[in-house]
């Protein structure tokens, strides 16, 4: 059994209108046989499906509303993109290259205040050379309509590639109890900390993002669910680039879909559910470079890279031959020195010393 997206987003729509509404809502819900649960497949799920409720709504409003009596999570993102881009080059600054400056012609997000506007960091498949581990890195998501951060969080490796770890801030979906700068984002009737509301970007629609399993979230909301198993070595979001290119040979973008659930005594269909955020789905898109890029990174970079280690070894081995050498030259010439002293002997002369004996 699925959530019934398009119920659920009825009911959250009715919250605060007469009682009278919600009743009369209730029973065209109940003549078209929709219920707050529906047996659903992946496949119609994210790729569409005749809905009995888009279909009434559209035969009084038409395409005012909606534009389609088909619902599906990823309707027309099949093989399309997600807007104009327009990024730096670095040719004037090199550790900018690949940052965004526009997304759709837009400089800043529309939905936001303050910090939260700022289209920042790239797409996450190239950063600058030469990274630091104290940087942080940006990353801007079209999907969840803002830039996200990344810190450094351990070394790994891949392929023998030795690669630095950086993971999503653990703040990232915190409400402004939590973390009180996100107030940019959300301010007041948000969702619980740990979820992330994109109403403002997704037409009002009642859908947050969180770390699937709410990994990151507060306790209370992970145990709101039952089944829920947050662990960051399935849920992480992460970026494992190699540093000295600025290249991420791995990352892995993890997203959960979460949808307001709330109870009503005047809308039979919603029954016993709670008032929560209702976990729909969760994806990953996982990205790793080919063996061939392994390989080309080995006879390039990890080539001058071993080369520049085996330099480093030897001149540090000469260093200290030479330092060896000259403290044996120093000590044996203090011990020369100390045997001609005990060796010679100190004779007081007169005039009336004989020259020879």
């Amino acid at each position: 059994m699925m959530i019934n997206i398009p119920v659920a987003t009825m009911v959250t729509m009715l919250e605060g209108l007469p009682r009278f509404i919600k009743a009369s809502m209730s029973l065209t819900l109940k003549e078209l046989g929709e219920e707050m649960f529906v047996e659903m497949s992946p496949k119609k799920l994210m790729w569409g499906y005749e809905d009995a409720l888009f279909k009434f709504i559209r035969s009084i409003t038409g395409d005012l509303f909606i534009p389609s009596d088909i619902f599906g999570l990823f309707i027309g993102r099949n093989n399309t993109g997600v807007g104009m881009f327009n990024i730096e080059t670095g040719e004037r600054n090199k550790s900018e290259v690949n940052n965004i400056n526009t997304w759709k012609y837009m400089k800043e997000l529309p939905w936001w205040l303050g910090y939260a506007k700022m289209i920042n960091g790239t797409d996450g498949f190239m950063y600058h050379s030469f990274l630091s581990k104290d940087e942080t890195l940006y990353l801007f998501n079209a999907d969840l309509c803002r830039s996200v951060s990344y810190k450094y969080k351990r070394d790994t490796q891949l392929s023998g590639v030795p690669l630095w770890l950086f993971a999503l801030d653990h703040f990232t979906y915190a409400n402004s109890t939590i973390y009180p700068p996100n107030a940019e984002f959300c301010s007041e009737n948000c969702p619980p900390s740990g979820t992330f509301p994109v109403a403002k970007c997704r037409d009002n629609s009642p859908i947050s993002i969180s770390n699937p399993h709410f990994l990151d979230g507060t306790e209370q909301l992970q145990n709101s669910v039952g089944g829920l198993h947050p662990n960051e070595k399935y849920h992480l979001n992460f970026l494992s680039l190699e540093n000295i290119m600025g290249m991420p040979f791995e990352l892995a973008i993890r997203i959960q879909l979460n949808i307001q659930t709330i109870k009503s005594s005047s809308l039979k269909q919603t029954g016993n559910i709670q008032t929560l955020q209702f976990p729909i789905l969760w994806f990953e898109e996982i990205v790793t470079v080919d063996n061939d890029t392994v390989k080309q990174y080995n006879d390039g970079i990890g080539l001058a890279l071993t080369c520049s280690n085996v330099v480093k070894y030897v001149m540090t081995g000469i260093s200290a031959l030479l330092v060896m050498i000259a403290v044996i030259i120093f000590t044996r010439k203090e011990r020369l020195t100390k045997k001609m002293k005990a060796g010679t002997k100190s004779v007081q002369t007169t005039e009336k010393t004989p020259l020879l004996n």
